[in-house]
C-alpha cells in the first residue's frame, strides 16, 4: 500500500469511518487518504476519534509497510484494552 495524498477535510455530507464504522457527519472534520495498493486506487476516510488510536498505534507498532485496516485497528483495540464505542 502506498498513500498517494492526505488531506483534513470538512464533510459536506455524511461519511463513514473505514476504521469503526462510525458516522462522520456533516460539517465535522475527518481525514481523506487517497492509496494505491496492488495498482488499484482508493480512497479511505477515519473519523478524528479514529486518528488519535492510530496515532498511538503507530507510536506502539512497527508498521510493516502495508498500511493499516479496520483489522489492526480492532485488535489494537481488544489487546490494549481500550474503550471505545461507535457513535
Amino acid at each position: 500500500m502506498n498513500n498517494i495524498n492526505t488531506t483534513y477535510r470538512k464533510a459536506r455530507k455524511n461519511h463513514t469511518c473505514d476504521f469503526c464504522g462510525s458516522n462522520i457527519f456533516k460539517g465535522e472534520m475527518y481525514e481523506h487518504q487517497k492509496n494505491i495498493n496492488d495498482g488499484q486506487i482508493y480512497e479511505w476516510k477515519s473519523c478524528q476519534y479514529c486518528e488519535s488510536i492510530v496515532s498511538k498505534m503507530f507510536e506502539e507498532l512497527v508498521n510493516d509497510g502495508d498500511g493499516l485496516n479496520d483489522q489492526h485497528f480492532n485488535d489494537f483495540i481488544s489487546e490494549n484494552d481500550i474503550n471505545f464505542k461507535k457513535r
